[in-house]
């Protein structure tokens, strides 16, 4: 018994499965240039468009994390800076004060 999958459906469930949808859409786009059916260049712009805008998530969520990592260093060193200048500052005080 084959099973018949509306068009929505299946694209319903590939987006649960980024890496299949991906894997899908190659073989059939590879199968299309093999029949001579699709140029390189005659890819669906939707498709093309969904891929590159998975790329561009990815590529936000790396500089995301190189932000906070960079946000969490400044951050991190403002106080080391903050605790030795303070540490300074009483210190300096302690001897001016005791003398």
């Amino acid at each position: 018994m084959a099973v018949v999958a509306r068009k929505e459906a299946l694209w319903s469930a590939l987006a649960e499965y980024p890496d299949a949808k991906k894997r899908l859409i190659e073989k059939g786009r590879q199968l299309l240039m093999k029949d001579r059916l699709l140029e390189d260049w005659a890819m669906s712009g939707e498709a093309k468009e969904e891929i590159d805008t998975e790329q561009r998530i990815k590529n936000m969520e790396l500089i995301e994390a190189d932000w906070n990592t960079s946000v969490s260093t400044f951050v991190c060193l403002s106080l080391v800076s903050v605790s030795q200048s303070l540490v300074c500052a009483l210190s300096s005080e302690q001897l001016i004060c005791s003398s």
